[in-house]
């Protein structure tokens, strides 16, 4: 068997990020490499020669298969698998914008094998280039730049065969070439291997942790199966089924829908309120009121669809579509008991109305929560899930609306004319909810443990409540104080388990000059010297960044 007496392997990170539980993971296939010969790997590996024992000779043999995962819960933590103890040392120096910041001896067996990965265009994006936005004068103009990454001058045999090889080694890989499909490995896939149980309950929990919990006064949820005996399920998506697998998705497996995951908990009332989305009239209001005044509890299934917003159609406002806002006031107002908003938009609501409402005990946001989306918001309604998700952006008021050019891209506010600027890091004004807002059924407590002198911030968290709880920490930076500065802008986040009536303590790490860093005026990327003010939760922890002399260089 051959033997290796050291190999140095430089894995481009920002290459090579994929995703599985939330950590990143850049995944490396290792297999066959022989007697004098190279690194033979895809993936941005230093090429080096192979020393060996003097005298050895190929004994034809294949080495075995080993698969090295480097995972990444932080951008500069690092843990590798190496699942072989054949003897072999290797190095595997890992790089973060050309800079090493971490080196790991490895004892296996050790060969490489092609993980290609290449990168190819969204759809008729290429064709974009020239028919619609006329950023090229001819179609092959702008295949040359999409093949070339934009780089000057046109294509050469070698760039169209270098992009041919990456297609067809893919279509090798899948057996194209190999004679009928249908015998090959891949060529029988179909719904079986789409709608397996495993990957159905990944539906299910996509959607559980997705579900952000807005409001929850008294508290109003979870619901009781004692106390809540009868629930009335009311409103236009109350029984949504393609509307919650939104734009770009495929066909479902099979659809539960808020209708049908709160009826497999108890017993339900079912009324629309309004015929469709557009809620145009009033004709349905009165079974509504009615089915609100019989049941023990109300849930109100509101929000839109893709006749009212899709990659064609934009909104022209932030508020309920048609007379939404006026079936849920008057459906709360009729209400025997606690009234829960559960909103299936893709984007923000203002829904200032009901957080001064006082008959309206909670308020959910389910986005489109894809085809298990009844089943996670019956669950985090009966409490089954504790609600852990953060909104992904900024619920504006109505009134943003119309001081807002949408022509106009500057991200700065520009109080002159009267531009109150885009997204948490530069608009000042009235928010209905701030970018990263979700409540949970814990109370959750942060407090700062220790505070080292630059970048790593561990934390510690616990909480009072009687429930298991997951909490996603961010960790939000305001920078020193300075006209081309954003008000705050989130620098790290992590996810920590915490069970019930415990504490646990974690680390957060993140890149100072990297994510301290803030765009100027020019587009130039600076990191502001002074105070800059890290914000987790309620808890601020203020960190002095200075210049430090280096030293003089004489000539």
């Amino acid at each position: 068997m051959t033997m290796i007496d050291r190999m140095v392997m430089e894995l481009n990170l920002d290459l090579l990020i994929g995703m599985k539980k939330n950590m990143f993971i850049p995944v490396v296939d290792i297999s066959v490499i022989g007697q004098n010969s190279k690194e033979i790997c895809l993936l941005h590996l230093v090429e080096k020669e192979v020393n060996q024992e003097p005298g050895q000779k190929e004994k034809g043999k294949t080495p075995k298969n080993i698969l090295l995962k480097v995972i990444l819960p932080a951008e500069d933590q690092l843990l590798v698998n190496l699942d072989h103890r054949d003897q072999v040392e290797i190095t595997l120096k890992v790089k973060v914008n050309g800079l090493i910041f971490l080196v790991i001896p490895l004892i296996g067996e050790i060969a490489i094998t092609p993980f290609l990965r290449y990168i190819v265009s969204d759809c008729d994006s290429v064709g974009v280039f020239y028919n619609t936005q006329h950023y090229t004068s001819t179609p092959e103009e702008a295949a040359a730049i999409a093949i070339k990454a934009a780089t000057k001058g046109f294509l050469n045999e070698a760039d169209v065969n270098s992009v041919l090889a990456n297609t067809l080694t893919v279509q090798m890989r899948l057996g194209m070439f190999d004679g009928e499909p249908s015998a090959q490995p891949f060529g029988n896939l179909g719904p079986k291997d789409v709608c397996t149980p495993a990957h159905q309950q990944l539906a299910l929990e996509a959607a559980r942790q997705g579900i952000v919990l807005l409001e929850n006064s008294s508290p109003s949820l979870p619901l009781s199966h004692l106390r809540h005996r009868t629930v009335a399920v009311i409103g236009p998506n109350s029984n949504a089924t393609v509307t919650m697998i939104g734009n770009y998705a495929g066909v479902a497996c099979g659809y539960t829908s808020p209708f049908q995951g709160v009826g497999n908990y108890t017993k339900t009332i079912h009324q629309m309120g309004c015929v469709d989305i557009a809620c145009a009239d009033d004709k349905l209001f009165s079974e509504a009121i009615d089915a609100a005044r019989q049941a023990d509890a109300t849930v109100l299934v509101m929000g839109l669809d893709q006749s009212m917003e899709a990659e064609f159609k934009d909104r022209t406002g932030l508020l309920l579509p048609g007379r939404q806002q006026e079936l849920v006031s008057k459906v709360a107002m009729a209400s025997n008991g606690p009234t829960i908003l559960v909103l299936m938009p893709g984007g923000p609501i203002d829904v200032s109305f009901a957080n001064n409402d006082p008959r309206i005990g909670a308020i959910l946001w389910s986005g489109y929560p894809g085809q298990a989306g009844g089943a996670a918001i019956a669950n985090v309604l009966y409490g089954t899930t504790n609600p852990e998700g953060k909104l992904p952006m900024t619920w504006y008021p109505q009134g943003y609306v119309s001081n807002m050019l949408m022509k106009d891209m500057a991200m700065r506010s520009r109080p002159n004319r009267n531009y109150p600027g885009r997204t948490y890091r530069f608009y000042k004004g009235p928010v209905v909810y701030p970018f990263g807002h979700g409540l949970s059924y814990t109370n959750f407590v942060h407090t700062i443990a220790s505070v080292p002198t630059f970048v790593s911030v561990p934390l510690g968290g616990h909480h009072h409540s009687g429930n298991d709880g997951t909490r996603t920490m961010l960790v939000f930076s305001t920078p020193p104080v300075g006209h081309w500065a954003p008000h705050k802008q989130l620098v790290a986040f992590a996810k920590v388990h915490v069970p019930a009536g415990s504490q646990q303590r974690m680390g957060i790490s993140f890149h100072v000059c990297k994510f301290l860093s803030v765009v100027d005026r020019s587009g130039v990327r600076r990191v502001p010297i002074g105070i800059h003010d890290l914000h987790i939760g309620s808890v601020k922890h203020s960190l002095s960044l200075q210049a430090a002399t280096l030293g003089v260089i004489k000539t």
